[in-house]
């Protein structure tokens, strides 16, 4: 039968082996017969000590590696929680505090009741009255603490021939005279001039005529637009009385504390040198 020929066949091919292979297998029996090393021995037997170093394969550490990210991603995703590392709590001692107790001595202060007619209950902004003479009248006004003079004499009196410009003792337009010295209406506190003698723009002519310098100041052209013009005229007059020939070096510094914002300052002191000329005749 064929299925005996081929078993024949495998067995005669078993039993013709080559002459390298047969010395081959006579090795490995002769191998198995020595007796085991003392690391050897003590794998088989299972000793810890005698073990030798675990190897780890290609196929291994790729298995290994992909559960890792696996249970990265798990962890991520929230299908599984990561245990955190326990937290132990350290106790120190403090030192104590050692509390002195400290004795504070308190002052009482007695109240002492003071009259009603000592205390004022109305407002600072009150009005207050004042007597003011002006241009040679006497006026009785209600004023407050903070109003300037100039405020009353062009609100109250309605003398707008005083000027208000900047309205920061500037410019010299709202000069007026108290007792015959220049000032900044601007500057002065109505309540603080009382008893005191004004002099506006509108007090300079007498009796419907013209001052000199009013008079000196038209034909002269003195100004331009005349916005500035009353404080030039009160101060020169003061000048004028103090000093009837003055230079053009005493006019200068007379009227260095006004301003002409439109630059007539030659005709200025030429008309005040026509009026001092005109007064002295």
């Amino acid at each position: 039968m064929e299925v005996g020929y081929y078993s024949n066949a495998v067995t005669e091919e078993s039993t013709r082996r080559s002459p390298r292979h047969a010395e081959g297998e006579k090795h490995m029996e002769n191998k198995e017969k020595q007796p085991l090393e003392e690391g050897q021995r003590g794998l088989a037997e299972g000793d810890e000590e005698g073990a030798r170093p675990v190897q780890v394969s290609r196929r291994g550490f790729l298995i290994g590696a992909g559960a890792g990210v696996v249970a990265t991603g798990a962890a991520a995703a929230g299908y599984i929680t990561l245990t955190p590392p326990k937290q132990v709590e350290v106790i120190k001692e403090v030192p104590k505090e050692v509390i002195k107790e400290v004795e504070v001595v308190k002052e009482v202060v007695k109240e002492v009741p003071v009259p009603a007619e000592a205390v004022s209950a109305e407002p600072s902004t009150r009005l207050r009255t004042v007597t003011l003479n002006v241009n040679g009248q006497d006026f009785e006004l209600e004023v407050e603490a903070h109003w300037t003079l100039a405020r009353v004499l062009r609100d109250s009196l309605a003398l707008t021939g005083t000027k208000m410009a900047c309205d920061h003792g500037m410019c010299g337009a709202c000069t007026i005279l108290v007792n015959g010295t220049p000032v900044y209406a601007c500057m002065q506190l109505a309540i603080r001039e009382a008893g005191k003698e004004i002099l506006t723009v509108e007090g300079l002519a007498q009796e419907g005529k013209l001052h000199p310098l009013q008079a000196a100041f038209i034909e002269g052209y003195g100004t331009q637009c005349g916005y500035c013009a009353s404080g030039f005229l009160v101060t020169a007059k003061a000048l004028l009385d103090a000093n009837p020939d003055p230079t053009v070096g005493d006019i200068k510094e007379a009227l260095g504390g006004n301003l002409c914002r439109c630059g007539s300052y030659h005709e200025v002191i030429t008309s005040v040198l026509a009026a001092a000329k005109a007064m002295r005749a």
